[in-house]
């Protein structure tokens, strides 16, 4: 049926015979209908009318359409036109005319909706300013806003990745509020509010790939640098939650958790290719993306990297037949490949990294600058989940996930033949998750669920010329979880939260260790209050954990022996944040915060066969306090700025007579960053700055050599940036540390050396094709 349809016979003008579908008497012989309904083009028809007998017409009258045409300044928004998709932005479109309601959306973007009336006169033209939502998901582990999660939190948007060109997420994370790095050659590690433990591999602070866990199950590294993604290309955001999460994540999630977002739903099928340099590395990669509609998407993308790495002169190697010069034994390759796929409310997901690293620097009494130095990382993860809604006040969360870690170490040693030790392991393990999010009423939501993770290896394997030293055992251990949390929302004035989770370790070790165990709760409140429209003051308190890992629980050699009494490490934390809106795109945030540190694993012994190295949980606790500040300017018309500064003090505080200042904790830490458009999304001009004061270095203790501080820094990038021919082609071209600032930063016992310098200047290059 066609709606308004007027049936007039033989003659044009004047009134109908009919209004509608339906059976019309007309005299027999030729007639001619005349048929017309709004918005439609008028028709025509000729028909032969007979006595007696009923002819059926069924006329087609064609839509009278205008154009609209849709931009944005997100490329490939949704354009949805009365609640049916019709394309993505920018779009010229044909659509009825009329009154109509046009919907602009991109995940993560308010969506923006606007009348409109199209007429044969002339294009219609929207323009959709969308802004980001600014919506965070590793919180609570569900999306909310950054303003009412209840946590401390920077959002690193997928536009600020692509216009500086960020090769790793350390690199993204570099500049952000309270963030720091540490680069001995063979990881990179990540700082949160001045800590971070020299030698731990940045396994106090948990790193998710789509809330999947990336950290391994041996160190509980994080993997952020090259050994982990190796283009981020493929992410839309990553969000950054500092303070303690273990009430949700348990072990791991100490200082805060990482959370890196890929691709979604609701984006048009497209091919990309994507060619590189950034980071002192070569890039390549390739992307397919299968959009299914608003809830459905495949996408699989592949990336590599490799370097030749950088040269180093090392005086404390200066008597060493090299002169200290490390030449050409700091290259690595590197690759990653990536599948997700997303229906309703299932989805699925598979990551596998490697990464193949040859070492200058020596660790561990290796020789110096031997190419033979070889270290090799390998982490593979699945996961399938299921989040349907059950009720409209209840959602339920399952997840199974398989995970797989394997690390190989070449160390070439000075031996009368020149021997080298090799060193592997294994880790395997896989998990499930159930929860439940209820919401009793409108202000009350609960949140319930539980894991168990069972770890089929936890597997050390070492052996020299002298024979092995590592059992070959599997060291299998359970994780067995459970979590609770409540929300309250006092109307729009505050709302109120507090949880907690159990985690019990079970590790099943070889005699004549047997079984142990160890448990920890961790509690967390917070409290989210608007006492004006424009005002937000966030105040959190919680605990979290680091259980010991079977690295430090299981090691063993001829100058080392297990320490399998080791108890978690647990810090105590409080905070309180205050933002003001300028605007719906400006704001100031100061935060203040402490960290109180106990039980921290720290290594006794002389490391010689005669006095062992061993490990134990220190009796010296740490307390970190600090004051951070933040201004700034979410995307906007192709523009954005944020600026920041943090002030920490982080010492000893009991049991302190040996000891000195903590290690690697700068007292001043800020950044400013930009992006601003030249020539709109053609040429966008992009530039961060960030300085830190100097870290003291490892020599903690009255008993070693006088603890130096290491000289500040400030390392600043350019960058120009854009997108042409439509957003076929982007680009990136531009320069890190463009003053070639070297400063070193402190390293473990393991090295030598008491600091290694910065990267130098690099320059960074890319080159995106897509075809949609």
């Amino acid at each position: 049926p066609i709606a308004g349809l007027e049936v007039r016979v033989d003659a044009a003008d004047g009134a109908p015979r009919r209004v509608g579908a339906g059976k019309l008497s007309v005299r027999p012989g030729l007639r001619r209908l005349h048929l017309s309904a709004p918005g439609r083009e008028p028709v025509e028809l000729d028909v032969e009318v007979r006595a007696d007998q009923t002819l059926v017409v069924r006329p087609q009258l064609p839509v009278r359409t205008g154009s609209l045409i849709v931009s944005s300044d997100v490329s490939n928004a949704l354009v949805e036109v009365d609640g049916k998709a019709v394309g993505f932005a920018p779009a010229v479109v044909a659509v009825p005319l009329g009154a109509h309601v046009v919907r602009v959306s991109a995940p993560g973007f308010r969506p923006v909706a606007q009348d409109v009336v199209i007429t044969a006169s002339g294009e219609q033209r929207i323009e959709a300013e969308l802004l980001r939502r600014q919506e965070v998901s590793a919180v609570s582990r569900g999306a909310e806003t950054v303003l009412e999660a209840p946590s401390s939190i920077s959002i690193i948007d997928g536009r600020e990745l692509r216009a500086l060109g960020y090769p790793t997420i350390a690199e993204a994370l570099r500049g952000t509020r309270g963030i720091y790095l540490s680069d001995d050659r063979s990881y990179t590690s990540i700082g949160i509010r001045g800590f971070s433990r020299l030698g731990d591999y940045g396994n106090k602070v948990l790193v998710l790939y789509d809330g999947l866990a990336a950290n391994d199950n041996i160190l509980g590294q994080s993997f952020p640098g090259f050994e982990g993604l190796t283009d981020l290309h493929d992410v839309e955001r990553i969000e950054v939650v500092r303070g303690p999460s273990s009430s949700l994540y348990g072990t791991g999630a100490f200082f805060g958790v990482v959370n890196v977002v890929r691709h979604g739903e609701g984006q048009p099928t497209r091919a990309e290719a994507t060619v590189s340099s950034g980071g002192g590395a070569t890039r390549g990669r390739l992307l397919a993306y299968l959009g299914g509609g608003e809830g459905s998407a495949l996408w699989m993308s592949g990336s590599f990297a490799g370097a030749a790495g950088n040269d180093y002169y090392f005086p404390e190697f200066a008597s060493d037949p090299s002169g200290g010069h490390a030449r050409g034994v700091d290259g690595f390759t590197a690759g990653t490949a990536q599948l997700r796929a997303i229906h309703g409310p299932f989805s699925a997901q598979a990551v596998y990294t490697q990464r193949r690293k040859t070492l200058p620097t020596g660790e561990y009494e290796t020789i110096f600058g031997d190419p033979r130095h070889v270290w090799t990382d390998r982490r593979g993860m699945v996961e399938l989940k299921a989040e349907p809604r059950v009720s409209d006040r209840v959602e339920s969360l399952t997840r199974a996930h398989g995970n797989l870690y394997h690390f190989a170490a070449n160390s070439p040693y000075e031996v009368a033949d020149g021997g080298v030790a090799r060193e592997d392991y294994l880790g395997a393990w896989i998990g499930v998750e159930q929860r439940f999010r209820i919401r009793p009423t409108d202000g009350l939501r609960l949140t319930v669920g539980g894991e168990v993770q069972r770890h089929l290896a936890a597997r050390l394997r070492g052996e020299d010329d002298a024979g092995p030293y590592l059992p070959d055992d599997e060291n299998p251990y359970w994780v067995v979880s459970g979590y609770a949390e409540g929300e309250l929302r006092l109307g729009s004035a505050a709302t109120l939260t507090a949880g907690a989770r159990g985690d019990v370790n079970i590790w099943q070790f070889a005699e004549p260790l047997g079984e142990t165990s160890r448990g920890s709760v961790n509690p967390r409140v917070a409290g989210v209050f608007r006492p004006y429209e424009a005002g937000v003051i966030k105040a959190i308190a919680g605990k979290a954990f680091r259980a010991p890992s079977v690295y430090e629980l299981f090691y063993q050699g001829a100058i080392q022996r297990p320490s399998p009494d080791l108890a978690p490490e647990e810090v105590y934390s409080g905070e309180l944040e205050y933002t003001h809106l300028f605007s719906s795109v400006l704001s100031t945030t100061v935060a203040v915060y402490a960290n109180y540190l106990t039980d921290l694993v720290v290594g006794r012994g002389d490391g010689t066969e005669e006095s062992p190295l061993y490990l134990v949980n220190s009796d010296a606790p740490v307390l970190a306090l600090g004051v951070e500040g933040e201004t700034r300017r979410n995307w906007k018309d192709g523009w954005m700025l944020a600026a920041t500064l943090g002030v920490q003090r982080t010492a000893y505080v009991a049991n302190t007579a040996a000891l000195r200042e903590v290690s690697n904790s700068p007292t001043v830490l800020g950044s400013i960053k930009g992006v601003a458009p030249v020539v709109g999304d053609a040429l966008r001009l992009g530039s961060r700055l960030s300085f830190e004061s100097g870290r003291y270095d490892r020599r903690e203790s009255e008993d070693e050599a006088p603890q130096e501080r290491s000289d500040p820094s400030a390392i600043l990038d350019v960058t120009l940036s854009g997108d042409v021919f439509g957003g076929a082609l982007g680009y990136v071209f531009g320069v890190y540390n463009l003053v070639d600032q070297r400063a070193g930063v402190p390293v473990s016992a393991e090295f030598t050396q008491v600091t290694i310098p910065h990267d130098g200047r690099t320059f960074a290059a890319s080159i995106t094709g897509k075809i949609e």
